[in-house]
């Protein structure tokens, strides 16, 4: 068995809900031994116990993802992989890369670093180029093996990794596991799960709708945009402004069950971000069978075929047109609805440590290996 050591935690949110579901899908592994390391800090409150009640021991170190103290951090890092008899060091930050990459020169273990690319701000047209190099050069002196979660982001780094796999992010069991949702008719309605921050663009779906609104007279047609954030506000001024204020419900934070039911009475769910890496928000939606509008960004142009497991669209008034052709047509949602579902696997936590499992297993010690040599998923799973 080859010894993995994984962190769990991102800098704001400490252990976060999916490195903690992934944790927990992973160490179901017959065929790898995993060691975990995380902040003390909690994205939500039980995540440690929760882990520990899986019997799943994770290693805390204070602060751990707050940008200081940095080669003490590294040493505390050090000391607990020799313990753990890493192998393999998956890192899901630039910060916690720099860690392992500093600690890999104190230990006696050499052992080599996975690193997961999570985002490189990408929803900024300024900060993304400056970004992705400097991601990129660090990855090429300290990464043995890149996971990209969408061909989009492989694409991104491909001429900076040594290896790279193309390998999604996992759902929540519950929805994998969720019998299919058929999408409602009556009232219609259209789900967004999301922050609201600049590229989101729930502005869009609003005015999409006001939009949908004139040129059908449908008058009943329900908006939901789950989160909170800086954008939150404007949007509601923006739907008061079109005169449907009454047809948008802006709920703030949602726990899961929340936004599980907002899903059990959806139409189709809406996706105009500017950029995704991966995008939980196509994710979640798609293997419920609901159908998926979006902008071609993250996994959605990996996983949906316009008119048959979804919709691509570019702009407003594209988003528009659709609303207006899709939305009534209860047999085309139906049958978006039947194709997706039965693609739900692809996001399943147990299809997605096979591939891991594989990855780690095919990583050999030869020093060069080229992107469009990494396998994708499906021929990896």
């Amino acid at each position: 068995m080859k010894r993995i050591t994984m962190f769990l935690s991102c800098q704001g949110c400490g252990l976060t809900c999916l490195f903690a579901e992934q944790a927990a899908a992973f160490a179901r592994s017959q065929r790898l031994e995993f060691a975990f390391v995380s902040d003390h800090r909690e994205q939500q409150e039980g995540l440690l116990r929760s882990l520990d009640r899986d019997g799943l021991h994770v290693d805390t170190v204070r602060n751990l993802d707050d940008h200081s103290e940095f080669l003490d951090k590294a040493r505390q890092l050090a000391t607990l992989f020799e313990q753990a008899g890493a192998e393999v060091v998956h890192a899901q930050t630039n910060w916690q890369l720099a860690l392992a990459a500093t600690a890999r020169r104190w230990t006696t273990r050499r052992f080599k670093i996975l690193y997961t690319v999570h985002g490189f701000r990408n929803s900024s047209r300024v900060k993304s180029p400056v970004a992705r190099v400097a991601i990129g050069a660090a990855l090429w002196l300290t990464a043995d093996m890149v996971i990209a979660p969408s061909s989009f982001v492989q694409g991104q780094f491909a001429r900076f990794c040594r290896k790279s796999a193309l390998i999604y992010l996992g759902v929540d069991d519950r929805l994998t596991s969720h019998p299919r949702i058929s999408p409602g008719s009556h009232p219609r309605t259209i789900v967004f799960a999301g922050q609201f921050r600049p590229g989101k663009n729930q502005a869009w779906l609003i005015q999409a709708a006001a939009e949908y609104v004139r040129r059908t007279g449908d008058r009943a047609v329900r908006v939901a945009l789950l989160g909170d954030g800086q954008t939150r506000a404007g949007c509601m001024r923006l739907a008061r402004t079109l005169g449907i204020e009454a047809n948008v419900d802006m709920p703030g934070l949602c726990t899961r069950a929340v936004v599980l039911d907002y899903y059990r009475k959806a139409s189709c769910a809406v996706i105009a971000s500017n950029s995704e890496t991966f995008g939980h928000c196509i994710a979640e939606p798609y293997v419920l069978g609901i159908p998926v509008l979006s902008r071609p960004v993250g996994i959605a142009r990996d996983i949906i075929r316009h008119g048959e497991t979804g919709w691509l669209f570019n702009t407003p008034t594209e988003l528009a047109d659709l609303l207006v052709s899709v939305l009534p047509d209860e047999r085309r949602l139906a049958a978006v609805s039947e194709n997706s579902f039965r693609r739900r696997d692809l996001f399943s936590w147990e299809r997605i440590r096979r591939s891991y499992e594989q990855l780690i297993e095919g990583l050999s010690d030869s020093p060069e290996r080229s992107a469009e040599q990494a396998a994708p998923i499906d021929q990896i799973a």
